[in-house]
């Protein structure tokens, strides 16, 4: 068992992840489906307000906005600042919202994190019934714990029904989830039906439905060593939904990603170029002429586009283009562009201005991807998991924090997974 220390970290950096992708899916929302102008237009940076410091006593100060100048934050998810929560702009997508609501994205990585717990609890029953047993957080347990037959019935339920658990609806369905999991086929084969139906339109299905409930296998999956296990768990969850390589691909590498976060082997940003090579190796043809990891064609100098070290600002990938919002390989390149973004500026600082600026650095980038337009709430959400994991719960704005909905009922689920996941509550 780590130290208490260590698992302090763990368990800052796992909340963190969960909530950085519930915080950036909700943020996401306020400009989804806008492009970038449109959005800064019906989202202008409020002027500067005076504000009580929950530090100063009665002294008033301005605070430094998420867009670098002296301000406001653009969104305010609970009223803070002397300004109330920012409303939505309405219309006929937002209209079915309420401020501080997470979207399918969220609700897709906590139907994992509900199947893992259901999983677990049947282990630590078999194991309870049998003499002398006693259950461990062994890495066994946990992969037999992850079943991914169970998530895809799960999952064609929540098509149907929402969310079970909180009694909400199902709002924002991708239009390949809910035809795939619709299928007739899909409950006795889901791998089979989502291949059936990615080769039927064409091969060209390539939308970012698995990349944003990924980071929930990542956390599921970090306390094991077995780097290759993580990878392959990853891309069977992809493949229930979602069949082409370039879909499974950046799934492995979210997954391995948070996971190296999370056991704090990913640290620099020098080390990201080794983890997408590694993961495009994957993918490369064995001497036999068939791909290690899919029977699909990955096109890798296509996929290093999105991801290169060389992209300098998030207009490179046009993220608000309307034929291509979802891709992907934008949502991938676009969350991999903002860690890469925290990592160059957290690296040159000395340790009390890194401290000082961690602590608005997760803030400032989600409203930047935001403000770019497009599929935001994806987009936000993936990026949000892996500056969640990077930074820990603690750096999260606590206005954001506070004003997420059924954020007090994902806490106590993430609090049982990590219980499952590491075997104590740190305290």
């Amino acid at each position: 068992m780590p130290h208490p220390f260590v698992l302090d970290a763990i368990r800052d950096k796992i909340y963190g992840c969960i909530y950085g992708a519930a915080l950036g899916d909700a943020i996401g929302l306020y400009t989804e489906f806008m492009s970038a102008d449109y959005a800064e237009v019906r989202y202008p940076l409020p002027q500067p307000q005076p504000y009580q410091s929950p530090s100063a006593g009665s002294q008033s100060q301005s605070r430094s906005g998420s867009s670098g100048n002296a301000g406001v934050p653009r969104f305010i998810l609970a009223p803070s600042f002397g300004l109330p929560t920012t409303p939505f702009h309405f219309d006929s997508h937002r209209s079915r919202f309420k401020e501080g609501m997470w979207t399918d994205d969220t609700d897709h990585a906590v139907l994992i994190l509900l199947s893992f717990l259901r999983g677990w609890n049947v282990i630590k029953e078999k194991q309870r019934l049998a003499p002398n047993a006693h259950l461990e957080p062994s890495s066994s347990n946990i992969l037999a714990a992850i079943d991914h037959h169970d998530f895809a019935l799960r999952l064609a339920d929540w098509v149907n029904y929402g969310l079970r658990d909180l009694g909400t609806p199902a709002i924002d369905v991708g239009i390949s989830t809910r035809r795939i999991t619709q299928s007739p086929g899909y409950s006795a084969n889901p791998s089979q039906e989502a291949y059936k139906d990615w080769f039927t339109g064409g091969r060209e299905n390539a939308a970012n439905g698995s990349l944003m409930r990924t980071h929930a296998l990542a956390i599921l999956t970090a306390g094991n060593p077995s780097y290759e296990s993580a990878i392959q768990t990853a891309l069977e969850n992809s493949r229930l939904t979602h069949a082409d390589s370039r879909c499974g691909w950046a799934c492995i590498l979210q997954t391995t990603l948070v996971r190296s976060l999370i056991r704090g082997d990913l640290r620099y940003e020098r080390q990201l170029a080794n983890y997408v090579q590694h993961t495009l190796s994957k993918f490369q043809h064995t001497p036999n002429g068939q791909e290690a990891m899919s029977p699909f064609h990955l096109e890798v100098d296509h996929v290093l586009r999105f991801v290169s070290p060389d992209i300098r600002s998030l207009a490179d990938l046009y993220l608000d283009a309307p034929d291509s919002g979802g891709y992907v390989l934008k949502t991938m390149g676009c969350a991999l562009f903002l860690l890469r973004s925290a990592m160059r500026e957290l690296e040159g600082l000395d340790p009390w201005k890194r401290a000082e600026r961690r602590m608005s650095l997760f803030e400032e980038l989600i409203t930047r991807l935001a403000m770019a337009g497009g599929d935001a709430d994806t987009n936000c959400a993936v990026a949000g998991a892996l500056l969640g994991a990077y930074l820990g719960y603690s750096c999260l704005p606590t206005h954001w924090r506070a004003g997420l909905k059924n954020g007090e009922w994902l806490r106590e689920k993430i609090e049982l997974v990590y219980d499952a996941l590491w075997g104590m509550a740190v305290v």
